[in-house]
């Protein structure tokens, strides 16, 4: 693994993913970031809850699924699409500087694809995009992952 960095963040669970999306101020949001497209989370938590997040880049070219496999070798789970919006929403600088994709949940497409989410940025500029899960993750990629005893 080529580097981490460690994060603290807060997730309200029991809002809506627009809401999480608008607190973000995003220049831009792919318009199929919606709550019909992915929902709420699939797991147990619910209000208010502070969890420790990583951000791992491993200085290559990576499939999601070795992403996945290298987060939780770390103890840590891929992220999902409320946890990301929150991050660009409480570090948004970070956004600026790094492409980070939450592999924890996505959305499966008519084409039978699934898309995540991802954060995007330059200079004042901060996008919410998605791309495919099965293409692959170039060396500028990041990957935002919660630590398993954060996560009920």
């Amino acid at each position: 693994m080529k580097t981490k960095e460690l994060f603290t963040l807060s997730v309200n669970y029991n809002l809506p993913l627009s809401g999480l999306v608008a607190a973000g101020k995003y220049s831009w949001v792919n318009d199929n970031i919606t709550q019909k497209n992915f929902g709420k989370p699939d797991n147990d938590n619910t209000g208010e809850v502070e969890l420790e997040t990583q951000i791992f880049n491993f200085g290559k070219s990576v499939s999601s699924e070795t992403a996945v496999a290298r987060m939780a070798n770390a103890g840590f789970r891929p992220a999902n699409h409320f946890e990301l919006a929150a991050f660009g929403a409480q570090h948004p600088k970070v956004q600026r500087e790094k492409s980070i994709v939450a592999l924890g949940s996505s959305w499966i497409v008519p084409d039978g694809g699934a898309l995540v989410a991802y954060l995007d940025g330059i200079s004042s500029h901060r996008y919410l995009n998605l791309d495919y899960w099965g293409g692959g993750w170039r060396s500028n990629y990041w990957f935002l992952g919660v630590r398993q005893e954060s996560s009920k």
